[in-house]
């Protein structure tokens, strides 16, 4: 893992791609849950990939790790949500919309393994400060699909008071 760690960071393009690539298949094929240390390594290594905007590629395949971390080792990546929440929120805003999607992608696998309410309190804040209105439509987007995935009374009790007007919903 840690040669294609190298691979992703490095400078030349091609080689940031193939290393998401590569980097993707190994999560995809591995069956145990990954380390903290390789946890760690991944997301920092993923951060990067994403703040290369210019490579949608190897940003996406960086998304596609990250989903796939969380659902090998959901204890240990939810520990890295503070860093890397900021990365995908900006992803909700580019101008692609494969990028969009797969960010909307991870942002619900994270509820899957976390909890939709938690994830939605940390985005929101992020979100709601972001200028660009993709970010806002995205978002309304996320909460939507959380709706319909995560019907659970907690979940709504939880989301419709900051969105009803206080005389719709009564939170009893």
């Amino acid at each position: 893992m840690d040669k294609l760690l190298e691979l992703g960071r490095s400078k030349d393009p091609k080689d940031r791609e193939t290393g998401a690539e590569l980097l993707l298949s190994l999560l995809q094929s591995s069956t145990g849950p990954l380390s903290s240390s390789d946890v760690e390594s991944l997301v920092s290594t993923c951060l990067d990939l994403l703040n290369d905007p210019s490579n949608l590629n190897a940003s996406l395949g960086a998304l596609q790790c990250l989903a796939s971390a969380a659902v090998l080792s959901p204890d240990h990546l939810k520990l890295h949500f503070d860093g890397v929440l900021p990365a995908i929120v900006e992803c909700l805003g580019d101008d692609k919309k494969p990028l969009r999607d797969a960010a909307r992608g991870l942002l619900l696998t994270f509820m899957e393994v976390s909890s939709p309410i938690i994830i939605v309190d940390r985005v929101w804040p992020i979100a709601r400060v972001d200028n660009r209105s993709r970010v806002h439509e995205e978002f309304t987007r996320i909460v939507t699909s959380a709706i319909i995935a995560f019907t659970s009374t907690e979940f709504m009790k939880a989301i419709l008071p900051p969105v009803c007007p206080s005389g719709l919903f009564r939170n009893n």
